[in-house]
């Protein structure tokens, strides 16, 4: 399994999440088939909610990081108990003006870390995630 961050701000939203992050990771998602020309995701995205998809593969636009396997949960487990949320907008900005979380909606950094058994799954950004699982790849 890999976690897939969008590294180019293409939408409005992304572009927001941008320029308040500091970050050109604005875009995470959980990728369990990976091939030359496209990979499948599950995620959180703006005005889908919860979803999985085929995406197509750009190599300017999106990097890859592997989870370990100690890692590697049931995400389409996971994805079958949350499919119906929302988009989280609000919960989105939460780090940055401090909204509450809202427990029945997601944001993509939100769903991938509670996917992945995080603590606090509302306070990572993709960053965070990257940061988190860039250094326990490489270790």
């Amino acid at each position: 399994m890999y976690l897939a961050f969008k590294v180019k701000a293409e939408t409005f939203v992304e572009r927001l999440i941008a320029f308040f992050t500091g970050s050109s990771k604005v875009h995470c998602e959980l990728v369990t088939s990976l091939y030359e020309d496209q990979f499948f995701g599950y995620t959180s995205m703006p005005f889908e909610g919860v979803t999985k998809h085929w995406v197509r593969y750009e190599p300017d636009a999106w990097e890859f990081l592997k989870i370990p396997d100690t890692e590697c949960v049931n995400v389409l487990e996971f994805y079958e108990k949350t499919k119906t949320r929302k988009y989280d907008y609000l919960g989105c900005l939460g780090f940055v003006f401090g909204n509450p979380d809202d427990p029945s909606r997601y944001f993509c950094s939100e769903w991938c870390a509670e996917c992945l058994g995080l603590e606090n799954p509302s306070k990572y950004t993709p960053n965070d995630l990257y940061e988190k699982f860039h250094f326990v790849v490489k270790s």
